[in-house]
């Protein structure tokens, strides 16, 4: 059981559910082991009825609510973040399975060790990781080219040839 930033109260944890009182607040970040993760609702448009743990996801344009389907990603000019524009804003990756419209935490910090990738099977420890596409990750080695919006985390380890997954030190995206 996590502690509940800003609540004053803990839930029992669940790792995704229709009903958002069963989890806490929405928007509302926990700490479970050291990692942060954020309760968000799954957006009803998502590249499949279910998204699935590790997938990439992407803030939409209202808040607190995610999609792993990139063309639903924010497109608001007037939602900028640090001074970029979000239409590929990365939110970060689910912490298990959610159907859409479900509520579920998202992990938005610390060390993932199943991100899904684009299936290249070509990243290498310390790339960069980027988003590549409706849920899934790629890699440049060149850093000063990743567009800030983009940008996940750096790999911990090569990608996972057999599993279509990299382990990622995420970036924490609050």
């Amino acid at each position: 059981m996590g502690s509940n930033v800003g609540a004053g109260f803990s839930h029992k944890r669940y790792a995704s559910s229709d009903d958002v009182e069963k989890l806490g607040l929405l928007g509302q970040v926990d700490y479970v082991d050291g990692i942060p993760y954020k309760l968000v609702q799954v957006h009803t448009v998502c590249i499949s009825d279910v998204i699935a743990a590790g997938h990439v996801l992407y803030y939409t344009s209202t808040t607190n609510v995610v999609t792993n389907d990139r063309s639903e990603a924010v497109s608001d000019a007037a939602k900028h973040y640090a001074g970029v524009a979000p239409s590929d804003l990365i939110a970060s990756v689910p912490e298990s399975t959610a159907t859409v419209t479900y509520y579920m935490q998202m992990q938005i910090g610390g060390r993932n060790s199943a991100v899904v990738t684009n299936g290249d099977d070509d990243i290498a420890a310390g790339d960069s990781i980027i988003a590549s596409g409706d849920g899934t990750c790629d890699s440049t080695a060149t850093p000063a080219s990743v567009d800030p919006a983009t940008l996940i985390g750096i790999a911990a380890a090569a990608d996972v040839d057999a599993s279509d997954t990299v382990a990622v030190n995420l970036k924490y995206v609050g």
